[in-house]
């Protein structure tokens, strides 16, 4: 998986970001907009992480949601990967 992933179902998956790092606040995460820059600085200040730190952590979200069931939508799927109903 990779980041353009997540920005493009940032609603998907704000939940998993919040419970990943439980400071960020539904406000911070509008803010963040699914940029990864933007959440890179983020963690560096609400942290007080090293950019390099913040990078690491947020591979580290992307191997975990990739071992989560998948948190997208196309014509076979709906939300959270599950078969859409008929």
């Amino acid at each position: 998986m990779n980041w353009n992933m997540i920005e493009g179902n940032w609603r998907l998956y704000r939940g998993e970001l919040r419970t990943h790092w439980r400071m960020l606040s539904d406000e911070s995460l509008d803010t963040v907009s699914g940029k990864r820059p933007r959440l890179a600085m983020l963690l560096q200040r609400l942290y007080g992480i090293s950019a390099d730190e913040a990078e690491r952590q947020i591979n580290a979200f992307l191997d975990e949601v990739t071992t989560m069931p998948r948190y997208h939508s196309d014509r076979n799927h709906g939300e959270r990967g599950h078969p859409k109903r008929a």
